[in-house]
């Protein structure tokens, strides 16, 4: 290789090389002076959304296994015993009133009985009034006995009147008396025995009242063991079982999880609450227990 070729050669590479160079001093006096226009640029505002602040509940749901039992339940029986179901007015879920008819037992064996209690009342009304007869007929009879016993004494003394005759004025004049008072006391027993018969019709009428089995407060039928044609009985199992004001408990084996404050420090503590399908509403809560409670 001749020394001009070399000399040649050297021109062309240090050409290249400096071209390189001010190409890539190009580049970052440009790219420093896009970073210095876009600095110069204004800054344009953050948006800002104002909300106003308002206290929810926090719900989280979770399935559970437990159970479910009335807070208060009530356990209806026929008050009277050995009378037959006749009509069942009410089933399990319906919602009944103090006082709504649950169940009809057969009251015609009552019935009967109401009507001869009245026929013996009657008899007894007759008996006394026989009775103040007989009181009147026997103050009669002892007033006129003791009259002519006080007009015999003054005979008896002057000697008009015997002995015998005196005597037996005397005797009707006990009897008389004595018979008053056996009518008295007839009057009193016949009175005994019509306030006994009004006990009895009052008995029959309490009787026949609770053929109507009736809810002794307002709530939900959890229950009916009443059958058509059986015999209404308080041993064993009630007809129906009542939740008093629908009010029911569940109770739930579950860990409870608790929340820490809402918004960072300084912030509000989140109300912890349990929700069910069947529990819109906490009763009340333990660590490791739910117990929840619906009302109506």
């Amino acid at each position: 290789m001749t020394f001009g070729k070399i000399v040649t050669t050297l021109a062309v590479i240090g050409a290249l090389a400096g071209g390189g160079y001010l190409f890539i001093e190009k580049r970052q006096t440009e790219a420093i002076q896009a970073e210095r226009m876009e600095a110069a640029k204004p800054i344009a505002a953050p948006a800002v959304t104002v909300s106003k602040v308002t206290t929810n509940d926090f719900v989280e749901t979770a399935v559970v296994s437990g159970s479910l039992i009335p807070r208060e339940e009530i356990l209806v029986s026929p008050e009277i015993e050995g009378l037959r179901v006749l009509q069942l007015l009410a089933d399990e879920g319906d919602r009944v009133k103090k006082g709504d008819i649950l169940a009809r037992l057969v009251s015609e064996q009552i019935d009967a009985q109401i009507a001869q209690n009245q026929a013996n009342l009657a008899r007894s009304v007759a008996a006394i009034a026989q009775a103040e007869s007989q009181i009147a007929q026997a103050e009669a009879q002892a007033k006129e006995a003791a009259a002519q016993l006080e007009r015999a004494e003054p005979l008896k003394k002057s000697g008009y009147l015997s002995g015998a005759t005196y005597d037996q004025r005397e005797s009707a004049a006990r009897t008389t008396a004595a018979q008053l008072v056996a009518a008295r006391d007839g009057l009193t027993a016949a009175k005994a025995d019509k306030a006994q018969v009004e006990a009895q019709g009052r008995e029959l009428q309490w009787r026949r009242s609770n053929t109507d089995v009736t809810a002794p407060q307002d709530g939900v039928i959890s229950r009916r063991n009443a059958r058509m044609g059986a015999l209404a009985s308080s041993i064993g199992e009630p007809m129906f079982r009542i939740i008093q004001r629908g009010g029911r408990e569940g109770a739930a084996d579950r860990r409870l999880r608790r929340r820490g404050a809402v918004g960072g420090a300084g912030g509000r503590q989140a109300e912890q609450s349990w929700t069910r399908t069947a529990f819109p509403r906490v009763h009340s809560a333990a660590p490791d227990r739910i117990v929840c409670a619906r009302t109506p």
